[in-house]
């Protein structure tokens, strides 16, 4: 089958229904089935990245949904709980344990913010959130 021209307008035949007219910079482009088909391979790719983009999105958003643990020997104060520093725990060790699967800088820089510049010895007592 020979491509339809712009001027051969009367060699088309009622088989050619399938063909679209596109208007591309003063001359208009006759594309067949042919066309967009090539065309649905790209479109599906396009879906299936979008797709795993937002899925991927979700998931790292429910991840920051953290549960926190209370600690042993933690005392509820309001929102919040009072814990005593045991030997050898570490602000970074307390966080973890906290919160744990989540990011610790958050909250050690918190429990810092509670010592005003002091080092953490056992006994000391910092606010943990519930």
């Amino acid at each position: 089958a020979e491509p339809i021209r712009r001027h051969d307008r009367a060699a088309r035949t009622p088989h050619d229904h399938h063909l679209v007219a596109v208007p591309s910079r003063g001359r208009t482009a006759i594309f067949g089935p042919r066309g967009l088909r090539r065309l649905l391979p790209g479109a599906a790719t396009l879906a299936v990245l979008a797709g795993a983009w937002f899925g991927v999105g979700a998931i790292a958003s429910a991840a920051h949904h953290v549960q926190i643990h209370t600690l042993p020997g933690s005392v509820p104060a309001g929102r919040e709980m009072s814990y005593v520093v045991r030997p050898g725990e570490t602000l970074w060790s307390i966080a973890l344990r906290v919160e744990p699967g989540a990011d610790p800088r958050p909250l050690v820089a918190e429990l810092e913010s509670q010592l005003h510049g002091k080092m953490l010895q056992p006994g000391d007592r910092l606010l943990l959130p519930r």
